[in-house]
């Protein structure tokens, strides 16, 4: 559908005509986090930031992931989730032991037509799927083989998650309501509606980024982001106030750049000068994490709460105990990272060698103690997720 088959600088440019609208804040944040892009991104290993690694090979013939775009963990489960090519939730232990596949595509009652995104609600340990276009919640019991509940949300969210006092959902489609264009809804644990805040501009009607998680929660906080505006805005159902600002100086996308025509007349070098994506933020206890696109390069943005330091950091290859690369980030939580290395890359690593490359020779005893881990590869078997415990 349009949404995913948008030309990845067309969606950049989108984005930017949605968040920018010709200003960058209107209110002033509790907290400015500057960062000066051109100074050289620091190792993320070499930051203090990953406490732990962890390697769980996702085991099982019979359940091939498709392209998964988000993971959670909650308790000994983890639920990695493809939204695109079979629109299906796969369930694993922490031990990477196969316990259930949920996909139901379809027009019944305990179907779904468009799977859109996962929550874990807390307060009853349910796992829940957003359905789209038909405006569905499925509750299923944790592992995924009991259907519990379908429950109606009363407008079609692309994004939804657990809050202090009920949901939120994320709408980002102008032409639904548009007397009542916003993209964020507070909604009470009944799906009754609450309130509502950031205006949708028609002219980008139900455009969306769709590698742009624009919740996230802490404690008892929930927070929301947006493309190209680079607050961290906390949100509750009285309203949103921006907690945190991250300022990128001269590398921040200029406020004028925002439409398809001024896009064209810049060059890919030009804009590569620029914040291109603001992907996703997390609080942890002692940092606030944000996944952005600079230079053709994902970079991670760190500032430490404890000392105050904020920097870059650069996903490089893990070189302590194992040898392999950082992997594609595709969740964050109040505890870790989680990212997926495909089978092809892992067993490049576990051989010690590729056409060009000679790992072993220069790091013998990770690659040893990689072989011993993960075993034999198959290089079309699923993908291998990696956890990084945060300090």
């Amino acid at each position: 559908m349009m949404i995913r088959t948008v030309l990845f600088y067309l969606t950049i440019v989108l984005c930017v005509g949605c968040a920018l609208d010709n200003k960058r804040n209107d209110m002033t944040a509790k907290k400015i986090i500057r960062l000066d892009l051109s100074r050289d991104s620091k190792d993320v290993f070499k930051t203090g930031l990953i406490d732990d690694v962890q390697i769980i090979s996702l085991k099982s013939e019979d359940a091939l992931l498709g392209d998964i775009r988000k993971v959670l963990k909650y308790g000994d489960r983890i639920y990695l989730t493809d939204l695109d090519r079979t629109q299906s939730v796969f369930v694993y232990d922490t031990l990477g032991h196969f316990i259930n596949l949920i996909s139901k595509v379809g027009k019944g009652p305990e179907e779904y037509i468009q799977l859109e995104d996962i929550f874990v609600n807390s307060d009853d340990s349910t796992l829940n799927l957003v359905s789209r276009i038909d405006k569905k919640i499925h509750v299923y019991d944790l592992d995924g083989k009991r259907l519990l509940n379908v429950l109606k949300t009363p407008k079609s969210f692309m994004q939804f998650s657990k809050s202090k006092d009920g949901f939120v959902g994320y709408m980002a489609n102008w032409a639904e309501d548009q007397d009542m264009a916003k993209n964020v809804w507070m909604l009470s644990r009944d799906l009754k509606f609450v309130s509502s805040f950031f205006e949708i501009d028609p002219s980008w009607e139900s455009y969306s980024n769709a590698s742009v998680s624009v919740f996230s929660n802490y404690k008892d906080s929930t927070f929301y982001i947006q493309p190209f505006d680079y607050n961290v805005y906390s949100l509750s159902k009285k309203g949103y106030i921006p907690i945190y600002t991250f300022d990128f100086g001269a590398a921040a996308w200029p406020l004028d750049l925002n439409t398809i025509e001024k896009m064209d007349r810049i060059s890919p070098i030009e804009r590569s000068r620029y914040v291109q994506s603001f992907n996703s933020c997390q609080e942890t206890g002692r940092f606030l994490l944000a996944q952005i696109l600079y230079n053709g390069q994902n970079l991670l943005c760190v500032h430490d709460k404890q000392t105050n330091a904020a920097f870059t950091a650069k996903l490089e290859h893990y070189t302590d105990k194992y040898f392999f690369p950082f992997g594609k980030i595709v969740g964050m939580d109040e505890t870790a990272i989680y990212s997926l290395i495909d089978a092809y890359t892992m067993k490049r690593m576990a051989d010690g060698k590729d056409e060009h490359n000679d790992f072993e020779s220069k790091y013998p005893d990770q690659v040893k103690r990689l072989r011993a881990k993960i075993g034999n590869v198959q290089e079309d078997g699923n993908p291998f997720l990696v956890i990084y415990h945060l300090n």
